[in-house]
């Protein structure tokens, strides 16, 4: 499991999703409005996957994904962007009408939110929320909660780190190793192309006759050398 800040957007969506109006998907400063009336593909009434699906399809899966997550019988739709900008959604179709990720500081895609330590899986907890809870627990004096829950998941991020950090140095040492090797191809390569290219073309056709004249002076040689016979003929 990589370290991670959970950007997402998650928000309870209306038991009856309207058929008209728009979701309004604000990504970095910038609106994109969901026709809801477009959303409804079959028109019998607009369905929750049916929405996320626009989504998906509207965002190409680039600045903003969405999920589909349930929890007590109600549905939630869930928005994360893989480039870490921030969003904020609004329209019929979300219980209490808005909902937006909380930005950390700064702008643009090395903005770093964190709307909730949840996206679609509950059960995952982002580092930085972890630390923010280790830092309230020290000033409350939570010495059980400390001890207990928060250095062990800490223990846990931190041994994931050495094994990414493990994980990045054999690719590293494959990638120099690769690297020197294609060097000394690519030296092998300029040397054989020299050669080639630096060939005097009358020397080599000079040696090329002598050669040829060899040849046939031994082929003219072995002819006069290995007679007929009279055995010859009567085979």
């Amino acid at each position: 499991e990589a370290l991670k800040i959970d950007n997402s957007v998650r928000v309870q969506l209306e038991p009856s999703l309207p058929t008209s109006g728009t979701l309004d998907i604000t990504v970095d400063g910038y609106t994109h409005k969901i026709d809801l009336a477009q959303a409804d593909l079959d028109s019998n009434g607009l369905t929750p996957e049916e929405l996320v699906s626009v989504i998906n399809a509207r965002f190409q899966g680039q600045d903003v994904r969405a999920e589909l997550a349930s929890e007590s019988g109600n549905d939630y739709l869930v928005l994360f962007s893989p480039r870490g900008l921030t969003i904020e959604a609004s329209g019929g179709v979300l219980v209490g009408g808005t909902a937006s990720s909380v930005s950390r500081g700064g702008s643009g895609p090395s903005n770093q939110v964190l709307a909730r330590r949840t996206a679609a899986n509950q059960n995952e907890t982002d580092f930085f929320g972890l630390l923010e809870d280790l830092s309230d627990a020290m000033r409350s004096g939570d010495i059980t909660g400390i001890s207990d829950s928060l250095l062990p998941k800490i223990d846990a991020f931190t041994d994931n780190l050495f094994k990414v950090r493990g994980r990045v140095g054999a690719l590293q040492l494959r990638y120099e190793t690769s690297r020197k090797r294609l060097q000394q191809n690519d030296v092998s390569l300029q040397e054989l192309q020299s050669k080639i290219s630096d060939t005097d073309l009358a020397e080599a056709i000079t040696r090329f006759q002598m050669a040829q004249s060899v040849y046939q002076a031994s082929l003219a040689t072995i002819a006069r050398i290995i007679q007929p016979t009279l055995v010859d003929f009567l085979s």
